[in-house]
């Protein structure tokens, strides 16, 4: 996510608070819960709490709309959302392992679950007018997000 902030840096208003909203947006990921944004926007507030840093509540509000990706009215919430789908539109290579990755991560359950609740996310994105919210996201993995997703579709449908 770093690596592609560097490309829409001068489009953020608050690096720092972004910063650390993309070092915090994943430090609770534990797959059979359906509250690890709000845990890790709690980890971001109790480690910063003691600091001088006086935009958590920012940081947490963005962290925590990693969990449905709705359209923001902040940029920078726009932007870590974008960012935090970026891997869908990488080419199919990067992506294919992508997927391979959250294979292992859902590990736990069995393949007849995993597939339905992944072909149901998958749905969920390409039902979506747009997958990313900023113009710099869209232009450049927009229509490659669509192939990778349909792609993966298509091949947990044969299964």
């Amino acid at each position: 996510m770093f690596e592609q902030l560097a490309y829409v840096k001068n489009d953020v208003e608050d690096i720092d608070a972004l910063s650390f909203s993309i070092f915090y947006h994943d430090i609770v990921y534990i797959v059979t819960r359906s509250d690890n944004e709000l845990k890790s926007a709690e980890v971001l507030e109790s480690d910063l709490s003691i600091t001088s840093f006086d935009q958590i509540q920012k940081c947490k509000s963005q962290i925590e709309a990693t969990k449905n990706h709705y359209k923001s009215e902040f940029q920078d919430t726009n932007i870590l959302l974008d960012l935090d789908l970026s891997v869908l539109g990488t080419e199919w290579e990067n992506y294919e392992e992508y997927a391979r990755n959250v294979r292992q991560e859902f590990k736990v359950y069995p393949n007849f679950l995993y597939r339905k609740g992944r072909k149901k996310f998958l749905k969920t994105f390409l039902e979506k007018d747009q997958i990313f919210k900023t113009d710099y996201f869209i232009e450049r993995f927009e229509q490659q997000a669509i192939k990778n997703l349909n792609m993966e579709l298509e091949f947990l449908k044969g299964k």
